[in-house]
């Protein structure tokens, strides 16, 4: 977010508090993403997932698939390394495609509101 005026010349800029101010507060957004992302984590895991497998214990799906515990813990894990793998190769493609192609910049602002979107809409 701020870390443009670090690229400059950050004591012509800012003086040196207000740079160390900036940091400070950049390090203590980053230290809170993270502590959210845990408890996300957490709570699908010791909530969500659970459920799922109690309510899919009933009869079996149209498939014929009767999904437990472990292998939706297992399909969890296996999205969440996928994920973790590709984002950070298509997040610096898509921006390298956004300064070519304007569409592009619109769907990048799509795709990140989308999930914010839907987060609001299922925490109720």
């Amino acid at each position: 977010m701020f870390s443009w005026c670090f690229l400059l010349k950050p004591d012509a800029i800012l003086g040196s508090a207000a740079q160390g101010l900036l940091f400070a507060i950049v390090l203590l957004f980053g230290m809170l993403e993270r502590l959210s992302n845990v408890a996300n984590e957490i709570t699908m895991d010791r909530n969500w997932l659970p459920l799922l497998a109690s309510s899919s214990s009933s009869p079996p799906s149209e498939t014929g698939i009767v999904f437990d515990l472990t292998h939706l813990n297992a399909v969890m894990l296996r999205i969440d390394l996928i994920c973790k793998m590709v984002a950070p190769y298509t997040t610096p493609t898509l921006l390298a495609a956004a300064s070519f192609f304007p569409p592009v910049k619109i769907l990048l602002a799509f795709l990140g509101a989308l999930p914010l979107i839907a987060e609001l809409r299922l925490a109720r």
